[in-house]
């Protein structure tokens, strides 16, 4: 039986001033279609329904997540007393699958990032498929890989060794020789000069019992609070747990992880210039949602937040002239402009902005 975890915590504090601490990047309709959140639960709901999916987040977050997903039982919306990051979330989700629920350490746990895009949702359900035969008659750590577009330094990457074999649907999966960090831009070229490296997508896959293998041989502090995490001592329980990451916690650590390699169209959307790369383009490579009068204007990310959809025509209009490679972002409250390869900058400015006080933007 496959469950899927969906991990919703995150605060996404780069899509200021779209998104904001209270409805942090799951929550916010980049693509149109509803939110991120809202696209990752229906792109796995032919393999898994909504009786076998559960989404993990914060108490900030819950009645959010409750709204985007109302055919999401009530009880499957598991919230952490504190964020801790990915390994006490999914110690939590663990918890209540095998030690609340009871369910047989055969099943399968499917683990998706919330935020994350797809373009090709079909492919993608193909390749969830496989991965889930690869784990269930292996026993082992399974992710998934994603095969490189260029050298991107934003992501993890994932050297991986010879095919193993073939999956029944026809994917192939290999020995993961290792998880390497996040590269500098000469490390990244290198790799891919090199091959054999993908990125690492954050997607994983695994039967119950194996994870739970893999917390006490890596994590035994995590292991050994699982039978009563979800019960009343759970925040004391929390506290006690690493705030690491699962990554690091286990799968970086481990000696026996598969992975299957994918080419779906797949995007962590970690700031506004990736936004600008996955919506459609003029001929001048602007991209951007509202009514962009574009005038000598090339490679432009404008987004207007108070835009319906994603259509042009009425409504507020944004105009640029003479520039190239700007994000412009314009909500009700805040507008921002800044360089494309600057938008990790925008961080900085949520920090300054609660220096200055000015909360009611955040």
């Amino acid at each position: 039986m496959l469950h899927g975890v969906i991990m919703a915590g995150g605060r996404g504090e780069r899509f200021w001033p779209y998104g904001l601490r209270r409805r942090p990047k799951q929550f916010l309709d980049l693509f149109g279609g509803g939110s991120l959140l809202q696209h990752t639960a229906r792109r796995i709901e032919p393999l898994v329904p909504w009786e076998r999916m559960w989404v993990v987040t914060t108490a900030d977050y819950a009645d959010a997540v409750r709204a985007q997903l109302p055919s999401l039982p009530f009880d499957h919306v598991l919230v952490e007393p504190e964020g801790k990051n990915t390994a006490p979330c999914l110690a939590l989700a663990l918890a209540h699958l095998r030690h609340r629920a009871g369910l047989p350490g055969g099943d399968v746990m499917a683990v998706l990032p919330a935020d994350h895009w797809i373009r090709d949702e079909e492919g993608f359900r193909a390749l969830l498929a496989d991965a889930v035969a690869v784990a269930r008659d292996s026993g082992e750590l399974v992710t998934l890989g994603i095969e490189p577009t260029g050298p991107e330094t934003g992501y993890g990457y994932i050297q991986v060794g010879p095919e193993l074999g073939r999956a029944p649907g026809g994917h192939r999966f290999r020995r993961v020789e290792r998880f390497v960090e996040k590269p500098s831009r000469e490390r990244a070229e290198a790799m891919l000069a090199q091959g054999g490296y993908l990125w690492n997508s954050g997607m994983f896959i695994w039967r119950l019992d194996a994870l739970e293998e893999a917390f006490r041989r890596y994590l035994p502090e995590v292991a050994e609070v699982l039978p009563r995490l979800g019960g009343p001592d759970t925040p004391e329980l929390y506290a006690r747990m690493p705030a690491v990451s699962i990554d690091v916690g286990v799968m970086e650590k481990a000696d026996r992880v598969l992975v299957l390699p994918a080419s779906i169209g797949w995007s962590d959307v970690g700031h506004w210039a990736a936004v600008g790369d996955l919506l459609p383009r003029d001929g001048d490579g602007n991209a951007g949602r509202g009514t962009h009068v574009a005038i000598d204007s090339r490679g432009c990310v404008v987004f207007d937040g108070e835009a319906d959809g994603q259509a042009a025509g009425g409504g507020h209009v944004v105009v640029t002239i003479g520039v190239e490679d700007l994000v412009v972002v314009r909500t009700a409250h805040a507008t921002l402009v800044c360089p494309r390869d600057r938008v990790q900058d925008v961080r900085e400015a949520v920090r300054r902005l609660e220096l200055m006080g000015r909360t009611d933007v955040l």
